[in-house]
């Protein structure tokens, strides 16, 4: 268990990085598209640290569906992701589910102001996980990479099989 703690604060995962490709700090949700209308989803605040270096001082990691029982695509639990302080605040949205979901996205105006990314930003950038791994190193945020392991949001299609014959 200690080993998974240690990867979540200590690795550099794929929403974290859509994250910082847009360089700024604030609230940020990274949506990449799972296909059949789900999203894994990043929620993120960054803040730069008295180095000047951008920190990310939240984050909450989640895999969410974004199709409701009657078959309509729904807001609902991307809203129940979204923390609830920040109604009336500006979040910056990146991923490319971001654009799968756009017109679905600009909905949440209605609670929060939506800045969405430009297309660039929407893609996994080698330069910018190379600078977020750099930031973390020089905030101290790294540990033992022979214990680094991946983080999956959902169980694999073999597993929720196995349960569904169960």
């Amino acid at each position: 268990m200690q080993i998974a703690k240690i990867f979540q604060w200590h690795g550099v995962n794929s929403l974290e990085e859509l994250a910082y490709n847009l360089n700024t700090e604030g609230y940020i949700c990274s949506l990449i598209d799972a296909g059949h209308e789900n999203v894994y989803a990043g929620f993120f605040e960054i803040k730069k640290d008295e180095n000047n270096l951008f920190k990310t001082t939240q984050s909450k990691l989640s895999f969410l569906n974004l199709k409701e029982e009657n078959g309509k695509l729904e807001l609902s639990n991307l809203i129940d992701f979204l923390p609830k302080k920040l109604e009336n605040k500006p979040i910056y949205f990146v991923g490319d589910a971001t654009i799968t979901y756009e017109e679905l996205i600009k909905k949440l105006d209605e609670k929060y102001i939506i800045k969405l990314s430009n297309h660039k930003q929407n893609i996994a950038s080698g330069i910018t996980l190379a600078r977020l791994g750099y930031i973390k190193y020089k905030n101290g945020e790294y540990g033992d990479s022979s214990v680094l392991s991946p983080v999956y949001l959902r169980k694999s299609q073999a597993e929720l099989a196995l349960e569904d014959k169960k």
